[in-house]
């Protein structure tokens, strides 16, 4: 699987540690080092704003870029009619002649009342070169049928990590190499969940139901002697056919690590592990 750096701590705090990359020298360390290593993949969204003067500091123009967008709660129409006008804009700022996919956000915008010109429109960027690949990110197996019906997909994103193991099974993955559509796991770490220290989990509004999933899996690193930072990782790279793995760091050490990890050979078996609790699973119900 080909590594894809994600984006979503590049300028604000994100997930359960509520980090970022500390400043513009770590970051521009962390790509330099990326470009040795000939890892090329970066992911992101226009929901991230990262600032046009943040991004006009580092250079991405050697990189494959992965962004993703949804519909506006208001002048969706609007919005569809500029996209080719915003989507030339962004190629600008990040300094690439197109984009290596460009991801629907949010599945439910197929099913307004302006999903044909967002389909045709979607289908315009392509043959204008603007983008390679079209395809969506989700949440939620069910959303793959509808979409399959209203647009021809090259690539889907998904959550994947030791508790949420829903698209990990091999007929949904060889379905997907089957139709030609690659994947692109995301939240590995959960938003860092999976590896943050128990005791300080706090803001959460199940916080009890997660501390006990977490505490399980704690008592499982112990009695196999694995430090529980290194298990998700360890855990994901067993699954072959995933095509792509979006990691989220905050710092090149971190990255490194991670690098190191992908490259162990030990396979361990988590399945027992595996959760349909949406108030575990989906970050969203947090």
């Amino acid at each position: 699987m080909k590594i894809v750096l994600g984006t979503a701590n590049f300028y604000h705090r994100y997930g359960v540690s509520n980090s970022k990359i500390k400043n513009i020298i770590e970051l521009k360390k962390i790509l330099n080092f990326l470009k040795r290593k000939k890892i090329r993949y970066i992911d992101t969204a226009f929901s991230y704003n990262i600032n046009n003067k943040f991004r006009n500091k580092i250079d991405l123009s050697s990189f494959k870029i992965i962004t993703k967008f949804k519909l506006p709660i208001k002048n969706k129409k609007l919005f569809i009619d500029n996209l080719n006008l915003k989507i030339e804009n962004e190629l600008k700022i990040f300094g690439i002649n197109k984009f290596e996919a460009i991801l629907l956000h949010n599945t439910n915008d197929l099913n307004s009342k302006y999903s044909d010109e967002l389909i045709l429109k979607l289908k315009e960027l392509k043959k204008k070169k603007l983008v390679k690949n079209l395809g969506v990110s989700i949440y939620d197996k069910k959303e793959i049928g509808n979409v399959l019906k209203k647009l021809k997909l090259d690539i889907i994103q998904f959550p994947a990590n030791i508790f949420d193991q829903r698209f990990l099974n091999v007929n949904f993955l060889n379905k997907l190499k089957k139709l030609k559509i690659k994947s692109q796991i995301r939240s590995v770490f959960l938003q860092g969940l999976l590896i943050k220290d128990i005791k300080k989990i706090k803001r959460f509004k199940n916080k009890n139901i997660i501390k006990k999933k977490i505490s399980t899996l704690e008592n499982w690193c112990i009695k196999n002697n694995i430090p529980k930072e290194n298990v998700p990782l360890l855990f994901i790279k067993n699954y072959k056919k995933i095509d792509f793995l979006t990691l989220g760091i905050e710092s090149l050490d971190q990255l490194k690590q991670n690098l190191a990890l992908l490259k162990i050979d030990k396979i361990i078996n988590l399945k027992k592990f595996a959760t349909s609790n949406k108030k575990i699973i989906d970050p969203r119900k947090w």
